[in-house]
């Protein structure tokens, strides 16, 4: 039985049509893919009882930006392994990620123009 904020990695794929939330910044709009087998994510909900979870995969060192939201079956999940997180398909984003999210200073310079 898998809890909130468990991380696990997915044992099959969700293609990109399937994933519930995909942001504007999301690695899976640049390759069209979905996400994969190992794919690490946090789950955030517990549904049912165990019944589905909703699990949020994100860039690591991005100060948690997620690639997506979806809500997926216990049959799709493991829990993660330390391999898992080493091997993170996602990390080669995190730098570029990092510099297009706005700084607060950014932000706030915005709102005084």
């Amino acid at each position: 039985m898998f809890n909130e904020n468990d991380q696990v990695a997915l044992t099959g794929p969700i293609p990109f049509e399937q994933a519930e939330h995909v942001l504007e910044l999301s690695p899976l709009r640049e390759s069209g893919e979905g996400l994969l087998p190992g794919d690490v994510g946090t789950i955030v909900d517990v549904l049912g009882k165990g019944k589905a979870f909703t699990v949020e995969f994100l860039v690591p060192d991005t100060y948690g930006y997620p690639v997506a939201i979806t809500t997926v079956g216990p049959e799709q999940l493991r829990p993660a392994t330390g391999k898992d997180l080493d091997n993170c398909r996602f990390r080669k984003y995190s730098a570029a990620i990092v510099a297009a999210i706005p700084t607060l200073k950014q932000i706030q310079a915005e709102e005084k123009a």
